[in-house]
C-alpha cells in the first residue's frame, strides 16, 4: 500500500500542478522544475556522503519518497532497502 499512495502523491504533482498556468508564466512547470532540482540536491547529498559498504538511513517527508527512491534505483550505486526489514 506504500508504494500506491506514494506513486499516487506523486501523480498529483504530474497530473495537475504541471498544468496550472500558461504562457508565459507556467506556474506549476516552474514549481515542478524547483521540486525535482531539490530532490535532486537531497540525493546529490545522499550519494555524496556514502562511501562503500555504508548503511545510510534517510528520514524525509513522504512527498520526498517517490523521487528519492527513483534517483537512488536509477543511479545504480546503492542498494535500496526498507526500514521494516530491521524494525520487524
Amino acid at each position: 500500500m506504500k508504494a500506491v499512495l506514494n506513486a499516487f502523491d506523486h501523480q498529483y504533482y504530474i497530473r495537475y500542478r504541471a498544468r496550472f498556468g500558461e504562457y508565459p508564466d507556467y506556474i506549476g512547470s516552474f514549481w515542478l522544475r524547483w521540486w525535482y532540482m531539490r530532490n535532486l540536491i537531497i540525493y546529490s547529498n545522499i550519494a555524496r556522503l556514502a562511501t562503500e559498504d555504508d548503511r545510510i538511513l534517510v528520514i524525509y517527508g513522504s512527498s520526498h519518497n517517490y523521487l528519492l527512491k527513483q534517483f537512488i534505483r536509477e543511479s545504480g550505486l546503492f542498494e535500496l532497502e526498507h526500514i521494516d526489514r530491521y524494525l520487524n
